[in-house]
This record gives structure tokens, C-alpha cells and sequence, in this order.
């Protein structure tokens, strides 16, 4: 816009200035060659100005149409700046859910340690157990024999 309006004051310019000299020579040839000349700059100054005027109307036009892509542009910033925060607050429920996971996967090791170690100290215990059961076994089978060994003794005695 700028550059229009520079560019038409730069004719008008020049074409009052081609106009001043020419009328400033005192020889009416070159008064009457100055005046053909201003004519034709002013013939130049308005196929200029024309042509000015359609580029603008062109540039209004391109504005226009830039400024409905921009619109549309706008539109779709505004969609994807949605779309990235859906995706941010999915992520966030997705990361709370994995450490959740994490957190459960973390407890389930400790109780798994924990049983593990409780088995391990039953296990001792069962096999110290079975050790006494087992001595306690041999000592009953031991009594058994003194037992019947002590019946035997007994009825010979009682025969006597």
C-alpha cells in the first residue's frame, strides 16, 4: 500500500516538474513542445495510475484470499493444539497408570520376598520337626523292644 502511494506521489512529481520546466522556457516551440510533453506524462501518469489501481485491487484480492488461508490455518493451529492436549492428558493418565503398575509390581515382590522367606523358615522348621519325629520314632521303637524285652522277662518270672 505503502509502494502505491509512493509510487503515484513520485509521478505526480515528476510530471508537475517536466510541466514547470517547460513552462518556465520562454520560447513558445518549446512552450508548445512542453505542454505536448505534460500531455503525454499525463497520459503515462494516468495509464500509471491504472495500472496502480488494478494491482492494488489485485493485492486487495491476494489479501483476501491470504487472509482466508490464514483463517483456515488458524482453524487447524487450533484443532492440533486440542488434539495435543487430549494427547498430554492421555499420556498423564497413561504415566499415572504405569506407575500405579509399577507401584503394585514393587508390593508384589516385597510380599513375594516376605512368603518366601516365611516357607523358607517353615521348611526348616518342618525338617527339624521331622528330625524330632523321627528320633522320637526310633526312641518309641526303641521303648517297643525294651517293652517287649521287659514282657518277656516278666512272664518268664511270673512262670517260675
Amino acid at each position: 500500500m505503502f509502494k502505491v502511494v509512493f509510487d503515484v506521489a513520485f509521478i505526480l512529481f515528476a510530471t508537475v516538474r517536466v510541466c514547470r520546466q517547460r513552462q518556465s522556457r520562454t520560447n513558445q516551440s518549446e512552450m508548445d513542445g512542453g505542454v505536448s510533453q505534460c500531455s503525454r506524462h499525463w497520459v503515462d501518469f494516468e495509464a500509471r495510475l491504472d495500472g496502480l489501481e488494478s494491482r492494488m485491487v489485485h493485492r486487495e484480492d491476494e489479501s483476501g484470499s491470504i487472509n482466508e488461508e490464514l483463517a483456515k490455518l488458524k482453524v487447524v493451529m487450533w484443532d492440533k493444539e486440542l488434539e495435543n492436549r487430549k494427547l498430554r492428558e492421555a499420556l498423564r493418565i497413561a504415566t499415572a497408570k504405569r506407575q500405579r503398575y509399577v507401584d503394585c509390581v514393587t508390593e508384589a515382590e516385597s510380599v513375594q520376598a516376605a512368603l518366601s522367606t516365611q516357607l523358607r523358615n517353615k521348611q526348616a522348621q518342618q525338617q527339624t520337626l521331622g528330625r524330632i519325629l523321627e528320633s522320637k520314632q526310633n526312641r518309641l521303637v526303641s521303648l517297643q523292644q525294651e517293652n517287649v524285652v521287659l514282657r518277656s522277662a516278666l512272664f518268664s518270672c511270673d512262670s517260675l
